[in-house]
This record gives structure tokens, C-alpha cells and sequence, in this order.
């Protein structure tokens, strides 16, 4: 039976926002394995589940459980796989208070991995010079930077649709948004029939557009950006196409090509 220490660790820019998760993985004394990856719309809380989910999943499937220690700074976690889930269930994943559990989904994936080993937890608090605990700490962060590094589409690849988020349609496109927009993200064009709202692909970006067919003579456009993340990668995005910009406290303004204000702000 292989012996495992995992380490995990999960941070989120805005709770909910854009969101990391961190492993450290050392089986017996072989050298550790380091894994980290980011979801664009997330919670520090599905962030660090997602963690420990991802390093049990890491491990080799030889047919024998592992003896796993899983050290985190999560309570939530903790708490969670080793208190709070035998009543849920008896509850029909309920809480105490008679709410639907949040993040069920994965309860019940981390419920099946946790099976499949025999796997113990240790509570370690955070920010407090852990060598791993900060360690991961780090790689989360690293992995959130690392959404926004990847702005291209791949070739043939369609943006990914997300709920709605703004108001209205543009369909068909009386002021030619979907052109303009698809050529400052990188986005494949889709016409004069385009939603009012689209997605950069490797930023989780959403635009929310509040104008439609009822204003074609509209003098401004206000976009919303999720995050203080998110409107980095606006402003990086808009730089590179030449736009002339303007920031203030909560967003960005700039001139689109016909002339109007396009304004994109947190707030």
C-alpha cells in the first residue's frame, strides 16, 4: 500500500469570481508532483473542494486504495467530509436549516474518490509560514493569472456561450457590434445575427450589451466585466487593438470606430 501526503489549497478573486486550486502530491518518498487549475466563474469554497478532487483523482489506479493524509486550511472541507455529510444525506441533501446543500456536486465526486482510499484529513491554518500550505497558496493564485494568459481562440472553435448576464438581444445588429467586438477579443465573426452577449475564450470575458434593434441611433454602450480581473484583460485586449482609453476608479471608456462611447466597468 503506497503511502500519500496531498497538500491542497483554493483562492477566488471576488467569491464568486474567477478561481484556483493547488496540490502538492508526494507518494512514498518519490518526488512530489505539483497540479493547479482555474475555473473562470467560481467560490473559494468550490475551489477548495476542487482541490482535494483533483489530487485524489492524480493518483495511480492500481487496484489497491492508498493511505492518504490530506492537509488543508478548510474547515469548510473538513468539516464537510468528516461531520456534516452523513446528515445531509439522511436529509436528502439538506442542511439542518432545511436549504439545498450548495456544491452537492462535488460532495458526491469527492465522497466517491475519499471511498476509494482510505483517506484521513489534517487542518493546518492558513498564512502562517506552512511550506506547503503557501506553496499552494501561490499556485492557486498563479492558476487564476494563468486565465486571462490565453486569449485565442482554437482554430474552428466557437466561443462558449454563458447565461445571460446583461439585457437584450442583438439580432439582427444594427450597429455592427458583432464585427467590431469579434475583431478586438479575437473572436470568431458571427455575423449580423449575435447575441448580445459573447465570451473570450481563455478569460471567461463577458460582454453585456444594453443596447438592440430599438436604438440603432445609440451614442454609447455599457459592458460589464465580472471582476477587477476580467477588466485587466479588457484593458490588455483594447491596448493591443490601438483603442484610445480612459480609466477610472470601477472601468474603462474609450471611442469604438463609428464614434460611440463604449464604457465597461465592475460596478
Amino acid at each position: 500500500m503506497s503511502h500519500v501526503m496531498i497538500w491542497t489549497d483554493g483562492a477566488c478573486l471576488g467569491n464568486p469570481g474567477p478561481g484556483g486550486w493547488a496540490a502538492i502530491i508526494e507518494v512514498d518518498d518519490q518526488p512530489r508532483h505539483e497540479l493547479r487549475g482555474g475555473e473562470f466563474e467560481s467560490t473559494n469554497n468550490r475551489m477548495e473542494m476542487s482541490a482535494v478532487i483533483e489530487a485524489l483523482d492524480w493518483l495511480p489506479a492500481d487496484g489497491a486504495p492508498h493511505d492518504v493524509c490530506v492537509t488543508t486550511d478548510s474547515q469548510y472541507v473538513i468539516k464537510g467530509m468528516t461531520e456534516w455529510l452523513p446528515g445531509w444525506k439522511r436529509r436528502g441533501w439538506r442542511t439542518a436549516s432545511k436549504k439545498p446543500v450548495a456544491n452537492r456536486d462535488l460532495w458526491e465526486s469527492l465522497e466517491g474518490q475519499v471511498r476509494a482510499q482510505r483517506v484521513s484529513f489534517s487542518w493546518v491554518r492558513g498564512h502562517t509560514g506552512h511550506p506547503e500550505n503557501e506553496r499552494c497558496d501561490v499556485l492557486a493564485n498563479q492558476a487564476i493569472r494563468e486565465l486571462g494568459s490565453d486569449t485565442a481562440a482554437a482554430p474552428g472553435a466557437e466561443p462558449t456561450p454563458l447565461a445571460l448576464v446583461g439585457v437584450g438581444l442583438l439580432s439582427p445588429d444594427p450597429l455592427r457590434l458583432g464585427s467590431f467586438y469579434s475583431d478586438v477579443l479575437g473572436l470568431p465573426r458571427q455575423g449580423r445575427a449575435t447575441r448580445a452577449l459573447v465570451t473570450l475564450r481563455g478569460s471567461g470575458l463577458r460582454l453585456a450589451i444594453t443596447c438592440g434593434e430599438a436604438e440603432p441611433q445609440a451614442t454609447s454602450l455599457r459592458l460589464a466585466a465580472a471582476s477587477h480581473l476580467e477588466l485587466t484583460i479588457w484593458k490588455r485586449r483594447l491596448e493591443d487593438h490601438g483603442c484610445d482609453l480612459e480609466e477610472y476608479e470601477h472601468g474603462l471608456r474609450f471611442k469604438d470606430p463609428d464614434g460611440r462611447t463604449v464604457e465597461i466597468t465592475t460596478s
